[in-house]
């Protein structure tokens, strides 16, 4: 079967999966709620007639359409076992194990939501129909994510090599994970709260009603993601191995993670410092801190564990040659680059409004300090910014320079570091250039009779301030890469060594990486009798035109070695589990 029409035949029974799982869902939905509410369920008659229709119209196009579509490829798989190792197969699979499991995620949440605010105020509670919708939900697509989750292991054990089936997995982690953060963070935000709030917390408050609606809502978040995200994520770590799509997830969270603390720590820095500088509020209010530390613990409690979890990445990848003695092993290079770059994108603009605000000081132009307010404002949060970024900064790039200290042909010639140091000089340099512009736009129109007054030059001094701030990043940066050029092309960081071997030749295989030094993975078992030897191009032709009508019927697969004048054909069968 073509690719095209694979494709086609996948996708229309997964539209028609999706389609039937709604339909059934809704369906069941409402007759619970007919059922138990009655007239309870505030739909009229004629509004519970046109539902029922379009869910049983939508039910009558959605089951026949999936049905045909996954029977014929049932079918398919049972004439060709080799349907099963098709990517347009892989990836319906993978697509329904994570549809479904996101739709069961967000039913489990609802339907808790539902339960544990039950004993609050009916007002503020979600209504009835909310929570069978939900729980019809759970129930239709947590059967298909069952059974569909049976079929994908049955044709592939979880260890398996199935990009389709990680990247599911991700997904179900990435949004699990989403709600427990939200609930972590609106808890810590409660409970913060609630101890700089007036002397008797709401949470212990007179109103106990009130109590199971905020901290059953809360909880929801937190049983829900937490659950979930704690069975899939050591379901993804069981499985072994280094996996390409473990490693996406992790930078993805950690994109989002690392932002998040650094913003935090800027707010809460610039808030203590504006107090310090002599900002006051009556009353007193420190409420900020409700906003910044759960963005701080969350994100830095992220930010740890799964930076510790990318780690050992490196480890668990069999296929990497080894490190050389105070190298960084791969993933962790990019992320640490990634953290240079971001604390120098919050340091850099901050520095330069604080040379700013000292040159505008020591000449005395009047427009900084004109008032205390926007002056108190300014420093505190250049202050802030400047500490948080460096710190960032310092703590990526103090690691870069250990490595490249103690392996410098590695570390100084690789792609992570160049492209940051290329960055950071194109990027400086531009906006040297940009703010030089502008002052010189500036100084040109002084000297060509515009009056010069405290703005003009509070507004120089601020492009001056700038462009030397670029022009320190471009010198410091740029000499380290010229010094790092002197190291040579950037060297490969894994070569990766594939192997069929022939019956009785283990032995042979673990002497020679043991001699060699070099993980070699074994991506198939010979036939028997499927080495050839070297022949001419006629007969190379009849031995392709023999292929699979008889002989060793246990390999699926062939490799030719092709040269001008012949050449010669193995057959062998491809192993699930690469060895070693």
């Amino acid at each position: 079967m073509t690719s095209s029409r694979r494709l086609f035949s996948y996708t229309m029974a997964f539209a028609g999966l999706l389609t039937a799982l709604y339909a059934i869902t809704s369906l069941l939905a409402l007759a619970a709620a007919t059922l138990t509410l009655g007239s309870n369920t505030l739909l009229g008659a004629e509004d519970l007639r046109s539902r029922a229709s379009f869910y049983l119209a939508a039910l009558i196009v959605g089951l026949p359409l999936w049905l045909g579509f996954w029977l014929a490829a049932q079918r398919r798989l049972a004439r060709s076992p080799e349907e099963r190792n098709a990517r347009e197969r892989r990836l319906f699979l993978g697509a329904v194990f994570a549809t479904t499991s996101v739709v069961v995620l967000f039913g489990l949440h609802t339907l808790l939501q539902v339960l544990l605010t039950l004993p609050g105020p009916p007002a503020l509670q979600l209504s009835a129909l909310d929570g069978i919708a939900a729980g019809a939900r759970l129930l239709v697509y947590a059967a298909a994510w069952v059974v569909y989750a049976r079929i994908g292991w049955s044709e592939r054990s979880a260890g398996d090599e199935d990009e389709f089936h990680d990247v599911a997995a991700c997904v179900l982690a990435g949004f699990a994970l989403t709600f427990l953060a939200i609930g972590v963070g609106e808890a810590l935000r409660q409970l913060v709260g609630d101890l700089l709030g007036a002397a008797q917390p709401t949470l212990l408050a007179e109103r106990p009603g009130s109590l199971w609606t905020i901290w059953g809502a809360i909880a929801a978040w937190i049983l829900s993601g937490g659950a979930v995200w704690a069975a899939i994520w050591q379901y993804d770590l069981a499985r072994g191995g280094r996996r390409d799509q473990r490693v996406v997830y992790l930078y993805i969270v950690l994109l989002v993670a690392v932002p998040v603390t650094l913003g935090g720590a800027v707010q809460g820095l610039n808030e203590l410092l504006r107090r310090i500088f002599g900002y006051r509020e009556m009353p007193p209010n420190w409420s900020f801190l409700e906003d910044v530390l759960p963005l701080v613990l969350v994100g830095g409690m992220l930010w740890v564990y799964h930076w510790h979890v990318m780690r050992r990445q490196a480890a668990l990848d069999t296929t990497a040659a080894p490190d050389r003695a105070g190298g960084i092993a791969w993933p962790r290079r990019p992320g640490l680059a990634l953290l240079c770059a971001l604390g120098l994108a919050m340091a850099a603009p901050a520095l330069g409004s604080l040379l700013w605000l000292t040159l505008d000081f020591l000449l005395n132009t009047g427009a900084a300090l004109g008032d205390p307010g926007w002056w108190r404002d300014r420093l505190s949060l250049g202050i802030a910014a400047g500490l948080v970024g460096l710190a960032a900064w310092l703590g990526g790039w103090s690691v870069l320079e250990r490595a490249a200290v103690a392996a410098p042909q590695s570390e100084r010639a690789s792609e992570a570091r160049r492209r940051l140091l290329g960055g950071v000089v194109l990027v400086s340099a531009l906006a040297a250039v940009g703010f030089t512009i502008a002052l010189l736009w500036l100084a040109l129109q002084t000297l060509l009779g515009a009056r010069l007054d405290a703005t003009q030059v509070t507004s120089m001094l601020k492009y001056l301030s700038a462009a030397l701030i670029g022009l320190a990043l471009v010198a410091y940066h740029g000499l380290i890469l010229r010094a790092d050029r002197a190291f040579g092309p950037a060297v490969a960081a894994r070569v990766r060594i594939v192997a069929l071997i022939a019956p009785g030749a283990e032995a042979a295989l673990e002497t020679l990486r043991q001699q060699s030094g070099r993980p070699i993975l074994v991506a198939g078992r010979l036939a028997p009798d499927g080495t050839a030897a070297q022949v001419d191009l006629p007969t190379l032709e009849q031995l392709l035109a023999g292929l699979g009508s008889g002989g060793d019927s246990q390999s699926d697969s062939a490799l030719l070695l092709l040269r001008p004048d012949g050449g010669s054909l193995h057959c062998y069968t491809r192993l699930r589990h690469s060895i070693g």
